[in-house]
């Protein structure tokens, strides 16, 4: 029987022992196994971590990419509280989403090559366990694209992914060409064995128009929808993230139907107490426990350009959205792309600040103190995601 052992530092001497205890009470130990530990691939960053306060025990997950148009081998990666490198995997290309599933098991979209149309990584999505051995692959069903910003295991085996395809449309109503290529997305729920259980295209309950000013609209291609986020909410529904709208839908998880829309043209909610009258261009949008919704505010289209987390409580009947919770980053760390942010159970809120350089992640409190702060000196796009779990095994 194999007994894997995980979080070890690297070029650091050990010895172990197995010690069994019967039913009894007695108790066996096998002999001490010495061994020294490898050092870590040139391949995989560096991080401190800087803590002045109380934080949620656990590791960190880093959704970790590297520069644009870079062919080395792209490591997802998982830090302690110090900052230490205590587990990763090499991929022989970009990653983006990477994060445990509820099954224990880690996923991670693998880009395969360039990005397509400037927009989308073309993805597919892999499967391991903590060792890090490849269980399965997932990738959208139809003949579509699969989209490489999130899949999502459900506790009964299905997947919840992206996918993407264009259409070609008349856009000179919105200043655009008469036969532009547009570029949107699609929901799949797959069963284990890849049949699709349930399939939502934006195309067919969404307008063309509503995209956010500063997405071009004018070539020959035109990124439209730009989602980047799915959930399931309390209630068994969908909660899509649409990141070039500035809008978070919800959909109908039976019909498709799309129950509401906060943000962006065409809005069903008024913001109060939000200074920036809503967010622009976020991304991983979450319905918490209490049912309101946090995400990442990237803030492209505020005044100046301002990131923040931010948290909404909704008000269904009288279509009011009110701002219960924002922490807004320095300026310095205004990220345009990417970002994440996690409730954690002690409270606090993890943020991922996405394309801001340095890389860093940040746990702040509900008063907005940071006291955990991650960063990296080693060259990168930036950080996709973070996610802190609680074990490594």
């Amino acid at each position: 029987m194999d007994l894997p052992v995980l979080g070890l530092m690297p070029q650091t001497e050990y010895s172990m022992q197995v010690v069994a205890t019967g039913q009894d009470g007695s108790i066996v130990k096998s002999d001490p196994v010495p061994f020294q530990t490898g050092s870590l691939p040139s391949e995989i960053p560096s991080f401190a971590a800087l803590q002045s306060g109380e934080v949620q025990p656990g590791y960190t997950m880093l959704g970790w990419m590297i520069p644009t148009g870079s062919l080395q081998q792209n490591p997802a990666v998982i830090v302690d509280q110090t900052g230490r490198v205590v587990w990763y995997r090499l991929n022989p290309r970009g990653i983006s989403d990477f994060q445990k599933q509820p099954d224990g098991t880690y996923t991670v979209a693998v880009n395969n090559g360039d990005l397509y149309l400037y927009s989308y990584f073309i993805a597919q999505y892999q499967q391991f366990d903590n060792l890090g051995n490849l269980l399965r692959t997932w990738s959208a069903t139809g003949g579509w694209l699969t989209d490489n910003h999130e899949l999502r295991l459900l506790p009964n085996g299905d997947a919840l992914l992206l996918a993407f395809k264009q259409r070609t449309m008349d856009l000179t109503q919105i200043g655009g060409r008469p036969n532009a290529n547009v570029v949107g997305n699609i929901l799949q729920r797959l069963s284990p064995t890849g049949a699709v259980k349930f399939e939502w295209d934006a195309f067919n309950h969404l307008p063309v128009t509503g995209i956010a000013h500063i997405i071009d609209i004018h070539g020959a291609y035109v990124d439209w929808t730009h989602a980047n986020s799915v959930d399931v909410t309390s209630d068994g529904n969908y909660l899509v993230s649409i990141r070039h709208l500035s809008q978070v839908v919800k959909i109908n998880s039976n019909t498709g139907a799309v129950m509401w829309k906060l943000g962006g043209l065409g809005g069903d909610f008024q913001f109060t107490n939000d200074s920036l009258n809503g967010f622009s261009l976020q991304h991983g949008a979450r319905e918490l426990p209490n049912g309101n919704i946090l995400m990442f505010d990237n803030g492209d289209e505020h005044s100046p350009p301002q990131s923040r987390a931010v948290e909404y409580q909704l008000d269904v009947v009288n279509r009011t959205a009110t701002l219960a919770w924002e922490y807004r980053t320095p300026l310095s760390l205004y990220a345009n792309a990417m970002g994440y942010t996690q409730r954690l159970e002690n409270g606090n809120t993890l943020l991922a600040n996405g394309t801001a350089q340095p890389p860093r992640v940040q746990e702040v409190t509900p008063s907005g103190q940071v006291v955990w702060d991650l960063r990296s000196t080693t060259p990168g796009f930036g950080i996709y995601r973070a996610f802190r779990i609680a074990s490594l095994y």
